[in-house]
């Protein structure tokens, strides 16, 4: 027993310390290295962590190696959590306090250089971004590689392998809207014509989205669906011109300013153009919507908190919902 007070309480806090975590990063070979966390800080009031202590709010976290990440590219890291159902996670996901805080990640700020492949929601020029999670320089943590490093390159894809600086990936709920599902789809699902993307909807009782479900925004402006860091071109129904109804929408990085323009904005496209005849690598995606609305299935939309009584209710009464 420790007869002088200060060994005592010396003693106490070595008993009850928590242990430093243990990471791994993955070299250019594939090799793992062991690497020491630095401990996370305690949670400020209303920070991320204190709101959800456990699930970091759903970020989640995929140490990668060349196998899994053949590339180390930022389009693979989107492809990677797409496959899980769920997406890339977005800068403020990862660093919701900003520039030179403590990321949102689990176990927190990891102490050696680390940089991940995030979303940049706020430039929809610029949706292809990567946040320092690690100790690399002072000021440097959260900092982004685009904008604050790396001479200021927009939509860097990465070093084009897997290195000791890039190992991990963090992946985020999909934030589709209720009513919409993304499919991603092969040669063995459909020929790459509108036609046949309608009726792959039409065969899950959904239906082919229209551009202006896909963009609300409009032309140039970020669209619902997770923006891909590479040009893809998805089926939409144009409703609002009867005569050119059948479009297709860019939702990926084609050029500055392409994101949500439609395919006959652009010289040499034809009215109602069906499409290549062919599955090709910028036309991996569609998006089919549900004829519920958003409303009545979005628990975030807040038109149901009421529970599942005024859907019930409004069962029995008869009413007919769109």
């Amino acid at each position: 027993m420790c007869r002088h007070p200060m060994l005592f309480l010396c003693l106490l806090y070595l008993t009850f310390e928590p242990l430093a975590g243990v990471d791994v990063a993955v070299g250019s070979g594939g090799e793992i290295h062991k690497l020491v966390r630095v401990e996370s800080r305690p949670a400020r009031e209303g920070s991320t962590e204190e709101e959800d202590p456990e699930g970091f709010s759903g970020v989640e976290e995929n140490p990668l190696t060349r196998d899994t990440w053949p590339d180390g590219t930022w389009n693979k890291a989107d492809e990677y959590c797409r496959a899980k159902g769920k997406q890339l996670c977005d800068y403020k996901k990862v660093c919701p306090s900003g520039r030179s805080r403590q990321p949102a990640i689990p176990g927190g700020q990891k102490k050696y250089e680390m940089w991940t492949p995030v979303r940049n929601l706020d430039d929809p020029d610029n949706p292809v971004e990567w946040a320092q999670v690690g100790t690399r320089h002072v000021g440097d943590l959260c900092c982004l590689i685009s904008s604050d490093c790396h001479g200021k390159v927009k939509n860097f894809q990465g070093w084009g392998q897997v290195k000791p600086f890039n190992g991990f990936v963090y992946c985020c709920e999909n934030d589709l809207p209720a009513n919409l599902e993304e499919f991603k789809l092969s040669n063995r699902h459909w020929n790459g014509s509108w036609t046949e993307a309608a009726s792959l909807c039409e065969k899950k009782g959904l239906r082919l989205a229209e551009w202006g479900e896909i963009c609300p925004r409009g032309r140039g402006k970020s669209a619902v669906v997770p923006q891909l860091g590479k040009l893809m071109w998805t089926p939409v129904l144009n409703s609002g011109d009867k005569n050119n109804s059948v479009q297709w929408a860019q939702v990926g990085l084609r050029m500055e300013g392409d994101i949500c323009k439609l395919i006959t904005d652009f010289p040499g496209h034809e009215v109602n153009f069906r499409g290549w005849g062919e599955l090709r690598p910028y036309t991996e995606y569609i998006y089919c919507r549900s004829n519920k609305t958003v409303q009545a299935e979005d628990p975030k939309s807040g038109a149901n908190r009421g529970g599942a009584w005024p859907l019930a209710a409004a069962l029995l009464l008869g009413f007919v919902w769109p």
